[in-house]
């Protein structure tokens, strides 16, 4: 689900409907929505920020890539909804809102987790111009497109293993996905995890690059995740 994009250099894999949008409120009228879905049965949740984790991989490119680095993003606010009816999950709803301000650029411990090419430390100097490349105007230019959207509007499947059809919007432009999940309920809590690939030229950003394509950004960033919602009354 969703969603959310974009490495100091990437992008977004999408498929159709594209559009330019303005940047709609998340927040209360979103929350109002769910309210409304809950009153009329089956459960709402919560996304709990501090229990979810929202990974992106954005990979080095060009002529001499191996001089560049692969960055690993973390998602530090994670703000989502989702509504299960009470019968089959085909009408289940979600809404997720990631800022991008709030992106986490290459910290020690996931370099190192991930391993291999995207392992060893990087300087704070680093990191800075790989967050002006990535969010500046020349890039998914943050100031102007603040966040990633995600908005589910099809469910497919069946307990654990679903198929969410979502809208994802980013750089303004909405694009069309289709994203297998694993969701598994414990109680008043579920876990949702998948992954998918996003391209951010299908949203109208362009990959950095500099040196006439020695030392770029590849235009495809992977996105994994594993969000834990709580359930609201």
């Amino acid at each position: 689900m969703p969603v959310l994009l974009l490495a100091g250099c990437q992008s977004p894999a999408p498929r159709s409907t594209d559009r330019a949008l303005p940047a709609a409120p998340f927040g209360e009228a979103i929350r109002a929505e769910y309210d409304a879905l809950g009153k009329r049965g089956g459960r709402m949740y919560v996304i709990d920020t501090a229990r979810s984790q929202l990974l992106i991989y954005a990979y080095r490119g060009g002529t001499a890539a191996r001089l560049g680095h692969n960055h690993v993003l973390r998602a530090a606010q994670i703000e989502g909804y989702v509504h299960v009816p009470a019968t089959a999950p085909a009408d289940a709803r979600f809404d997720l809102r990631v800022p991008l301000a709030q992106l986490v650029i290459d910290e020690p411990q996931l370099r190192a987790a991930t391993g291999d090419a995207f392992a060893g430390e990087r300087t704070a100097s680093d990191i800075a111009g790989t967050r002006h490349n990535m969010l500046g105007p020349d890039g998914l230019d943050a100031a102007r497109f603040p966040d990633v959207r995600v908005r589910s509007t099809q469910v497919s499947g069946d307990w654990p293993a679903l198929v969410a059809d979502v809208e994802i919007t980013l750089h303004g432009v909405a694009r069309m996905l289709t994203v297998p999940l694993r969701v598994h309920r414990d109680g008043a809590d579920m876990n949702i995890s998948g992954s998918l690939v996003l391209r951010q030229s299908e949203f109208g950003a362009q990959p950095y690059s500099t040196l006439l394509g020695l030392l770029a950004v590849q235009d495809p960033v992977t996105i994994r995740f594993e969000l834990l919602a709580s359930e609201q009354h």
